[in-house]
């Protein structure tokens, strides 16, 4: 079987690199979702390195001490311990205070540690101790890393944990932008990637997995009973989370619509204070992203959004159509919800016209993000999709996932909008679509379609397209 190209992630292996190269010892945490591709880093990561790797298991307690066991013995190439029958964490952490090098700069990484936390909630505090008195004396590094994240976020990462304060990295893997989502997906047309991107975000399990037609991906994957991603959500949130009901009513009225705290806190029958707790969890983890108006980032009036793409298409698509999937009628629910899929795959294009703008220079720290203002006098909100700076200029962006779209009149909306803006910096406009019916020729519009993106995105970020 082909090993699977290993795409991007510079920045991760960038910051692991640094930290196996310090001598001293030094606790790495890795985390983030199932399928974004963890595993895969810490192997390419540790090539060269002088390292025992376990990977954790569904099982009981007495048994992952044995397999534990047996792995660093291997490593070890120590008969004795190899042969001790030893069945507890206590028994094992004793032993290797007695044999594991002290000078030798290794790396012992545990794979899905929240499977043993799980079955043994005191896994943790026996691993602090162990860590406190003997390994952060000698020169290993240990790599604990985790996909139930709500149980990573629990025993491993909050302040109550008995592993808190003790971390030398934290690395959290995320998606995979666009940019680099779409090296999965050579074989596939242009619009047919952003359609792709989407609906499965920058998961590379899930990217790996794209194959045909979308219409046809998303019947047989997503709208049939043995489809691949049709519990995938389900799956998702009552592995990963012990109060998953909870976690799935908050993403799904979001999913919904519900965009404020007080929204969302109708939906689920929770008040503000209460919910206050789970939103923060969602968003660290990147399942829920809190935004501002671009440019007061300081301020009020936040909204929230799933910040994931899967997830934000199982709730809205798959999770409230399980009947009708069960009963065998995907591809007549496909049909029915066509013009909804498309709107939902335009709210995602804004991301990549939105990464468009942030690798051609506009944003700074900040990045670009949405911008709106609520008009009293007009009894309406006003939305502009893209706002970024760039060498005290303001960059405003409409993006529009149609074909023909009249570029000089989107022009004339989107200047019609940018009076409300109270900022004073010179304007230009960013109009995006799939195509154009007509373009202006005015020096502060820039007409982007689906033939410049795909040129853009062909190139390194660093040389794009004049």
């Amino acid at each position: 079987m082909a090993v699977k190209r290993f795409i991007d992630r510079k920045g991760e292996m960038t910051s692991l690199g640094r930290e196996y190269g310090r001598k001293e010892a030094g606790l790495i945490v890795v985390f983030g979702r199932r399928r974004v591709g963890k595993t895969r880093l810490i192997r390419e990561s540790l090539k060269g390195a002088d390292f025992a790797y376990y990977l954790a298991a569904v099982q009981p307690d007495a048994a992952q001490v044995i397999d534990l066991k047996t792995t660093i013995a291997d490593f070890l190439d120590d008969g004795t311990l190899r042969e001790l029958d030893i069945r507890d964490w206590k028994g094992l952490f004793g032993y290797l205070e007695k044999v594991w090098p002290r000078e030798r700069r290794l790396v012992l990484a545990i794979d899905e540690v929240t499977y043993i936390t799980k079955n043994n909630p005191a896994f943790t505090s026996l691993l602090q101790r162990f860590w406190d008195g003997f390994l952060s004396g000698t020169r290993t590094k240990l790599i604990l890393c985790g996909s139930l994240v709500g149980l990573m976020a629990r025993d491993v990462l909050s302040s109550g944990s008995p592993l808190y304060g003790r971390r030398a990295l934290d690395v959290h893997v995320r998606p995979l932008l666009f940019r680099h989502a779409q090296e999965f997906m050579k074989g596939v047309g242009f619009e047919d990637r952003l359609r792709f991107f989407a609906v499965l975000g920058g998961m590379p399990k899930y990217l790996e997995m794209v194959e045909g037609d979308f219409d046809s991906f998303i019947i047989d994957r997503m709208f049939d009973p043995n489809g691949f991603f049709y519990r995938e959500g389900l799956y998702l949130l009552s592995e990963g989370f012990s109060e998953s009901a909870t976690y799935s009513n908050i993403l799904r009225a979001v999913a919904s619509g519900a965009s404020s705290a007080a929204r969302i806190g109708g939906h689920v029958g929770m008040d503000t204070r209460r919910l206050s707790s789970y939103l923060h969890i969602l968003e660290g983890l990147g399942f829920l992203e809190r935004r501002f108006p671009a440019g007061l980032e300081n301020g009020r009036g936040s909204q929230f959004r799933v910040g994931d793409n899967f997830l934000e298409f199982w709730f809205r698509f798959v999770q409230e159509n399980r009947s009708a999937v069960e009963l065998g009628r995907g591809r007549e629910l496909y049909a029915g919800l066509r013009n909804d899929i498309n709107a939902f795959i335009g709210g995602r294009f804004e991301d990549v016209c939105r990464q468009y703008m942030e690798e051609s220079g506009w944003g700074g720290p900040a990045g670009v993000g949405r911008w709106w203002r609520n008009l009293p006098d007009k009894k309406m909100v006003m939305e502009i999709d893209l706002l970024g700076k760039r060498n005290g200029r303001l960059g405003l962006a409409e993006c529009k996932w149609r074909e023909r779209v009249d570029g000089i009149s989107l022009h004339e909306q989107l200047a019609g909008k940018a009076v409300h803006i109270p900022f004073p910096e010179q304007r230009e406009y960013f109009l995006f679509a799939r195509s154009f019916s007509r373009k202006g020729r005015q020096p502060d519009a820039h007409y982007v379609d689906l033939k410049d993106l795909e040129a853009f995105f062909s190139k390194p970020p660093d040389e794009p397209p004049a």
